[in-house]
């Protein structure tokens, strides 16, 4: 027999760093044999020969070089390996090892859909004015019966780097996804899509969709589904390439404004990735994430933003997690838990973090932990209860009750858990401590994030909406901490409803108020314990909406309801009543508030409230006052950030219809996910948007659908924005909505912006305090910019050559 230990509770280390391995035997004689296998060419690198011994030894294992690596010890009698431990190693101080100068693009098919019938279909599209159309059945009108239309794709390389363009005119209201489905799915496809028309000016032009995509066998299909009905489908070519090359860095140097990649979910990054669908061991994961980190680069994405604990799945080995686990899902968990090989649970964080380190990406991990399964018995137990929170009431303290005297429960995707109470905070400041403290020594882990979103919302972060936090315990404490007694006895059956009537209607301010400070109180702490160790890091609050309460969302008016209180109250007072007030966060630099707002608006509207949810979804896109109330600000200066999130189209699709009779995975549906773009450089708009309303030094974007964007609109706009530092800055006056022009100071050097978010060109003259003469950001180019021009959907960014040289104001001198 032989013990082997490791004194490490992570397998993932940097170059160079400490890895001991105690071995002990049942027997003093003979000798074991080590050896290290490096996986990705089966070469042994490392063997050595140890004298068994009962007392034990201790070993250093080589951590010199980058790689997954299994070392495995021979038993000293019978010769045969009684372990096998795997590891990987992070070269972080190698960081552009290997990068292309250029993308190197090599034809492998075109399609013309007007010659080529595909493959799959669920009718024959039909040929219309040069380009092929499908019928007009939608997936959410139509669940049974939708239209598509699907090719297959012949590939060289089951293992290359593909690209896929599609063109489509952009002349009428469409809505389609495009997917890239093959057997070996891990376990979501890359959805992709496009949204024409609308909100959206049409061009009556042809556009393009790009589509980048690791294979993982040679015959992919690329499906087309229609989403809405009396729409349709429109094609006139599909181009296939290989990518031969890396991919080109956008960046030469780290930037200090941050646009980030927001995943919900987490290991969903390997199904982008093309990691294999049943993988439990290190190699995938970590090839995933070295193509995520090089895809990063090359589009301009400097920051990861990854959700880290979420759905019963969690990406680090916590203590304070209970029933949370690495898998990609908690029902199909086909990537990321134990092998036979991992003496300790696989630490994903710390994959990720020094992968980031490695490529100059920052890291923010996104906490959400919907409280479904073992943890909700756990955290009972921890709390003071039974152990079994099936029995619990609406007098169990540490939950949070609804104005109709309802506890979550019956749903694990209620409000559930009382955001007041010493228990729940002091649970939560645990997640936190173990997380700064684990992972302070990477200088790329920027902080953690803390996701407020109706959906799956546990309520340890803030209160639903008004109407939760009726309970005993978060009453009796307002009434100690303010002197207002709540005149509703405790014996009241009917307490509940009749506090939320008192305190509405006598005492709103004032319960509105000590509910903010509560919360914001909270978040100082979690704040506090990131920055005690490790100064710099800070916490993000990511506000999917104002309000959480997706539970009872229809008994307080659905989406008419939700746009009649935004358009009566507006978004700050709405999201005071869950106990966000971003008055407070404005003078706080440690916690960044942000709106997070889906997108495209409106796409998934459907039925009796569809026009209300796309007056909603587009109201939270376009009032500028969702971006100055979250704004830090600096005297006359402020900076901001934004998030934007997928509004992905979601749908079962029967993988049969494209000639699969189950998955790898034995699925035989698949579920769709489809992250709609709108055509051109308006994939720019919703940024261009932002930039108008306020100086964004964070974006992020994402979700789970296609989140590689369109690189060639987005690469563009990148290296303007990366390009300027991260300062306040202050907007000119002028009256237009659709041009702004921002400056900021850093020490005597003016830094500027001009964006552009409207479909015309513009001609904008500049008044400066000094001389005009500045440099162009992106190209280092000297001119004179007392007159600059502006594509369409664009944006330019500068610095004077004079110091202190500042735009007074500007002038549109044509918009056509």
């Amino acid at each position: 027999m032989v013990a082997a230990k490791v004194n490490a509770s992570s397998m993932v280390f940097r170059k160079g760093e400490p890895f001991q391995l105690y071995l002990q035997t049942g027997q003093s004689a003979g000798t074991l044999n080590l050896n290290i296998r490096e996986t990705q060419n089966e070469k042994i690198i490392w063997s050595t020969n140890q004298p068994a011994t009962s007392a034990g030894e201790t070993l250093s294992i080589p951590t010199d070089r980058e790689g997954v690596f299994d070392l495995t010890i021979k038993h000293p009698v019978a010769g045969q390996s009684a372990r096998t431990i795997q590891y990987v190693v992070i070269d972080t101080d190698n960081p552009n090892a290997d990068i292309a100068s250029s993308e190197d693009k090599q034809p492998i098919a075109t399609i013309d859909p007007a010659t080529s019938a595909a493959d799959y279909y669920s009718s024959l599209p039909i040929l219309a004015k040069g380009y092929v159309e499908s019928g007009s059945n939608g997936a959410y009108e139509n669940p049974v019966n939708p239209d598509y239309f699907a090719y297959t794709l012949r590939l060289p390389d089951k293992n290359g780097f593909y690209l896929v363009e599609v063109d489509y005119p952009d002349d009428e209201n469409r809505t389609f996804t495009i997917s890239l489905i093959d057997e070996a799915v891990n376990p979501y496809a890359l959805d992709s899509g496009v949204v024409t028309g609308g909100s959206f000016p049409l061009s009556n032009s042809t556009k393009t969709s790009q589509l980048y995509f690791y294979a993982r066998t040679n015959n992919p299909r690329l499906l087309f589904l229609n989403w809405h009905a009396n729409q349709q489908i429109a094609l006139s070519q599909i181009r296939v390439y290989k990518i031969s090359s890396g991919l080109p860095s956008l960046m030469a140097q780290p930037s200090e404004r941050l646009f980030g990649t927001f995943f919900e979910e987490t290991l969903r990054f390997t199904t982008y990735f093309g990691a294999g669908p049943k993988s439990s061991e290190w190699d995938e994961i970590k090839r995933a994430a070295d193509r995520w980190a090089e895809w990063s680069r090359f589009v301009g994405n400097n920051l990861w933003m990854q959700s880290i604990a979420n759905y019963q799945s969690v990406m680090w080995p916590s203590k304070v997690l209970p029933g949370y686990a690495p898998a990609e899902e908690d029902r199909y968990g086909l990537i990321g838990p134990p092998s036979e090989k991992d003496p300790v649970q696989k630490d994903l964080v710390r994959l990720l973090l020094l992968t980031a380190e490695k490529n100059n990406l920052a890291f923010i991990g996104e906490l959400n932990i919907p409280l479904i399964g073992f943890i909700r018995d756990a955290l009972d137990l921890r709390f003071g209860g039974s152990g079994d929170s099936s029995r619990n009431t609406n007098e169990t303290p540490w939950l949070t009750v609804s104005d109709q005297g309802k506890i979550g429960g019956k749903s694990p995707f209620d409000p559930y858990l009382n955001p007041v109470h010493p228990k729940v905070q002091e649970w939560v400041e645990s997640i936190f401590s173990e997380l700064a403290e684990r992972y302070k020594d990477s200088p790329a882990f920027n902080g953690l994030a803390v996701r407020l979103m109706g959906w799956a919302f546990s309520s340890w972060q803030a209160f639903p909406s008004i109407h939760w936090g009726y309970d005993d315990f978060t009453v009796r404490l307002f009434e100690k901490e303010t002197g207002i007694e709540v005149p509703v006895p405790e014996t009241d059956a009917g307490r509940f409803k009749k506090r939320y009537d008192w305190l509405t209607q006598t005492q709103y301010e004032r319960w509105v108020s000590w509910r903010c400070n509560k919360i914001f109180d909270f978040y100082k702490r979690l704040a506090s314990i990131l920055q005690s160790a490790k100064p710099g890091l800070k916490l993000y609050i990511n506000a999917f909406g104002p309000d959480y309460s997706a539970s009872d969302w229809g008994q307080y008016g659905g989406w008419r309801g939700r746009a009649a209180k935004l358009n009566k109250m507006g978004w700050s007072a709405v999201i005071k009543e869950s106990g966000i007030d971003p008055e407070m966060f404005k003078s706080y630099p440690n916690i960044i508030l942000s709106n997070a707002s889906y997108y495209p608006p409106g796409v998934r509207a459907k039925g009796a409230e569809a026009a209300s949810q796309a007056e909603v979804e587009w109201k939270e896109i376009q009032d500028p006052s969702f971006i100055s109330a979250a704004a830090h600000n600096d005297k006359n200066a402020s900076e901001s950030s934004v998030q934007f999130l997928s509004n992905y189209m979601e749908y079962d699709f029967p993988v049969i219809n494209i000639g699969f009779n189950k998955l790898l995975r034995d699925k035989d549906k698949l579920r769709i996910c489809g992250a709609l773009e709108p055509p051109g450089r308006l994939v720019l708009s919703r940024y261009l948007d932002a930039m108008v309303k306020g100086n964004i030094t964070l974006f992020t974007d994402g979700g789970i659908g296609y989140i590689l964007g369109q690189p060639n609109a987005l690469r563009p706009f990148l290296k303007e924005y990366l390009n300027l530092p991260k300062i306040p800055m202050q907007k000119v006056a002028n009256d237009s909505d659709v041009i702004a022009l921002w400056y900021g100071f850093k020490s005597d050097q003016v830094y500027y912006y001009l964006v552009n978010k409207s479909d015309k060109a513009a001609n904008v003259k500049i008044n400066f305090s000094g001389g005009s003469e500045s440099i162009r950001l992106a190209s280092s180019q000297v001119d004179d910019t007392a007159t600059i021009s502006l594509e369409p959907y664009s944006l330019k960014s500068f610095t004077t050559v004079e110091p202190n040289s500042y735009p007074m104001r500007f002038d549109i001198v044509s918009l056509n």
